[in-house]
């Protein structure tokens, strides 16, 4: 079972890795870019926008808050 979890830590590690590279990689590539579906809204439909992205942001770190809640009661990556 050791060796089970040793090789599932070394998968979410390279997972991690690889988000992190690919997040750096998009922020580097597309900072130029601009936003021209933004620039092309109205007031009121940035209001709705706005109201959008906080409820997802909210939504979002509720499930992170959770997600590191699991982890923490759970330890599903304790190594004896």
């Amino acid at each position: 079972m050791k060796i089970k979890n040793e090789i599932l830590i070394q998968v979410f590690a390279y997972f991690g890795a690889i988000n992190v590279f690919c997040t750096m990689y998009y922020m580097l590539l597309t900072r130029n870019i601009g936003t021209p579906f933004k620039d092309s809204l109205t007031n009121k439909q940035l209001q709705i926008l706005n109201l959008s992205s906080k409820r997802r942001r909210k939504v979002y770190l509720e499930g992170l808050i959770l997600g590191c809640l699991l982890l923490f009661v759970f330890k599903p990556f304790k190594i004896n």
